[in-house]
């Protein structure tokens, strides 16, 4: 019952994120990087008992759609995933987000929310095994 009211939540705050855009943090006392870190909290708590209910990977969508940012090299073989301060890289041929301790170089562009996902789809069709959720590993790349 509990996600499913923070689903809801998350569906209307991406709509009103959707038409106002930035603006929409201005509503809450706790701006964009609070609401991040509960959420955050809610998905990793709903994690093991719901990851095999549909919506909790809407509300996982929803998530990263409003939380996290994209970024890409100019070929788009690099993929950088930010939330808040932890930040991670895919890359074509890898099969997995590995973290990255760098700051996002300046050539990289924001990608949308869809771009993005387009790129960790073009890494499953290559069978490569590519997670929406960013991996807590141990390994580093570089840029």
């Amino acid at each position: 019952m509990h996600l499913s009211k923070k689903l809801s939540n998350l569906r209307s705050l991406n709509a009103d994120y959707d038409q106002v855009g930035e603006v929409v943090w201005q509503r809450f006392k706790r701006g964009q990087d609070q609401q991040a870190w509960y959420y955050s909290g809610v998905l990793d708590c709903f994690e093991e008992p719901l990851r095999s209910y549909p919506m909790y990977w809407e509300a996982n969508q929803l998530f990263h759609r409003l939380f996290v940012d994209y970024y890409a090299d100019s070929k788009e073989t690099k993929l950088i995933q930010v939330f808040l301060q932890h930040r991670y890289i895919l890359s074509k041929g890898s099969p997995q987000w590995m973290p990255l301790q760098k700051e996002v170089p300046k050539s990289y562009r924001k990608l949308s929310y869809d771009r993005a996902m387009y790129f960790e789809t073009q890494c499953v069709e290559k069978k490569f095994r590519c997670t929406i959720k960013a991996l807590n590993t141990p390994s580093q790349i570089d840029v």
